[in-house]
């Protein structure tokens, strides 16, 4: 199975859980990335949530920060875990608040390129 196929299932997964807002879904989100699938250091968890914090947006951008992360500087890989992220959870909110946060992912991806430069 390709390591964009892989992204796009744990990150779909991990989406579905995403209830109770993104701080309720940051320990499954740990124990997938760091303890199974070893893609992110626990010290690469860490960043990759205060990275989430410091950008505008939902915190759970996060989760392009760590596609990004995978595949070693491949933004179709960060994309690929947002949108698989998002895809489910944006059935739970507003559309107008959807609308933002697909528009913040091109500025997330844009500052993650920007940091890895």
């Amino acid at each position: 199975m390709s390591d964009l196929v892989r992204i796009a299932l744990a990150f779909g997964r991990i989406g579905l859980l995403a209830f109770g807002g993104s701080t309720a879904v940051l320990p499954e989100l740990e124990r997938q990335v760091v303890s199974q699938l070893s893609w992110l250091t626990e010290r690469e968890f860490v960043d990759s949530y205060a990275l989430g914090q410091v950008t505008p947006g939902p915190a759970l951008l996060m989760v392009m920060f760590i596609g990004y992360r995978i595949a070693v500087g491949d933004v179709l890989s960060a994309s690929i875990a947002a949108l698989s992220f998002a895809t489910l959870w944006r059935w739970r909110f507003p559309p107008a608040l959807v609308l933002v946060a697909g528009a913040l992912i091109e500025v997330v991806v844009a500052v993650i390129v920007a940091i890895h430069i």
